[in-house]
């Protein structure tokens, strides 16, 4: 969330990891925990609006995930081989030993 410091003296929020410090006139994106949220919407001279994750590669609103432009990852590529194939595999399953299976399948 992004938040903005609009009186003359520096504020403190409660973050996910610990008290961060807004100067007067500075915006940060900052992560707040619940507590620290209801307390900071209380202030009049903090503003506030939805900013994206840094990590959000996505854009689904949480971090992580790949953005839409990047190409399929070699695991991507072994997990959709093993699919046609018909080899059943965990989720949790390393790429080498997913890679170990399929060239097993394809040496019978």
């Amino acid at each position: 969330m992004r938040i903005t410091n609009k009186s003359a003296a520096p504020q403190g929020v409660h973050t996910v990891s610990g008290v961060a410090f807004i100067k007067p006139g500075q915006s940060r994106d900052l992560e707040l925990t619940d507590a620290g949220l209801k307390q900071a919407k209380r202030l009049s001279f903090l503003a506030f609006a939805d900013a994206p994750h840094p990590l959000d590669h996505d854009a689904d609103g949480k971090p992580g995930g790949a953005a839409p432009n990047d190409p399929p990852s070699e695991r991507d590529d072994l997990k959709k081989q093993a699919a046609e194939l018909g080899i059943e595999f965990p989720k949790n399953i390393a790429t080498d030993k997913l890679r170990a299976l399929i060239d097993a399948k394809l040496a019978a």
